[in-house]
């Protein structure tokens, strides 16, 4: 008995914890990475995942993107001198001829790429030192990003014995003469 009919599977449909359908990424529909930009892709979210940092998938796909377009065959090739033309202009240009816009969280994307590859010891030849590109980073945003392998530096806890600034000013000498004297003027 041979089936002449089958029944096609249907098509799955996301969804979110909120019960509401999500759409696939606009980035992601745009892009077409190849096989070492989709591995280091997976391997970066991961790594990023694991070490408490995670980024959005649709940022670290669209720096992979334009490195797979603008280096060819150098996507694991990074230097301080290529950081600002990587996220300010490539990107930029890439998203704008795509109709798409720049994911939020690209830099931070990019800090966890080098981080992943710094743990991993993928960077390729000719590429900086992870700390120099570290520095890169934060200089091209003004230090708004904290590095993946870098532990989040917060202000020390006050004590309760550090008594909070008062905004209060301070009684003067006319008031305190005032109230040790009984005399109340209006």
């Amino acid at each position: 008995m041979t089936a002449t009919h089958t029944d096609q599977p249907r098509p799955l449909r996301l969804v979110a914890s909120s019960g509401q359908s999500v759409s696939p990424s606009r980035h992601r529909a745009a892009t077409n990475l190849g096989r070492a930009a989709r591995h280091l892709q997976r391997c970066t979210l991961q790594h990023a995942l694991a070490n408490g940092h995670p980024v959005t998938a649709d940022a670290v796909r669209v720096l992979l993107a334009v490195k797979q377009t603008t280096q060819a065959g150098e996507i694991k090739r990074f230097t301080c001198t290529g950081i600002w033309q990587l996220l300010f202009v490539d990107v930029v240009t890439w998203c704008r001829n795509r109709r798409l816009p720049v994911p939020a969280d690209t830099a931070k994307a990019l800090i966890a790429i080098i981080a992943y590859l710094d743990a991993s010891d993928g960077f390729a030849e000719g590429s900086d030192t992870a700390a120099a590109l570290f520095d890169a980073v934060d200089e091209c945003t003004g230090g708004l990003t904290e590095p993946a392998s870098r532990e989040p530096t917060f202000p020390a806890p006050r004590s309760r014995r550090d008594p909070m600034p008062s905004r209060r000013r301070s009684p003067s000498r006319r008031d305190s003469l005032r109230s040790s004297s009984g005399n109340f003027q209006t």
